[in-house]
């Protein structure tokens, strides 16, 4: 569901920045 996306964006959001940056290109 669009929370659990957003529970897994703000985990690796915390785990490393980059890599959120490589997944919101």
């Amino acid at each position: 569901t669009a929370e659990d996306n957003v529970r897994l964006y703000g985990a690796i959001m915390g785990m490393s920045n980059n890599e959120v940056q490589e997944h919101e290109a």
